[in-house]
């Protein structure tokens, strides 16, 4: 698959995520503040939809870095097609990067998290104990985003 097709599909699936937070009565944490927050989700439903609908296989990476004013880090996720090629719906989130998505194999914005884990596309990941989770969520997005 292209990098333009791949834009546009996590462009829809971003925008999808958006509307349906809007359309929620309730929302767990880690989306109520989108994107902020949500990069694990997201990538998960984003992921999810890759391979269920376009056979693309990814994996999740995640990595992290040194706050500005050295107090602690942050840590984001994101997904990676074929160990090369990033696509990432949540960098936003960052005061130093400001596209709602990025898909592309160079990325200084990524350079700067040192890469510490990957991790298969799971379900399981959506799911939370002791709240709604985001299976809803992903069902919606999903099942939106094939009627259209």
């Amino acid at each position: 698959m292209q990098e333009a097709e791949l834009r546009s599909i996590a462009l829809s699936v971003r925008n999808k995520i958006e509307q349906v937070i809007e359309e929620l009565s309730y929302v767990d944490i880690e989306l109520k503040n989108f994107p902020s927050g949500a990069c694990e989700v997201a990538s998960v439903i984003l992921g999810l939809y890759l391979q269920s609908e376009h056979g693309v296989h990814v994996v999740q990476s995640v990595g992290k870095r040194s706050l500005f004013n050295d107090n602690g880090e942050n840590n984001h996720v994101w997904l990676t097609v074929n160990g090369s090629l990033i696509i990432d719906i949540t960098a936003d989130q960052f005061d130093d990067f400001h596209e709602p998505v990025f898909v592309g194999t160079e990325s200084v914005f990524h350079d700067t998290f040192e890469e510490y884990d990957t991790r298969p596309i799971d379900f399981s990941y959506l799911i939370r104990g002791g709240s709604e989770g985001y299976s809803g969520v992903y069902q919606n997005v999903s099942n939106s985003l094939k009627s259209t």
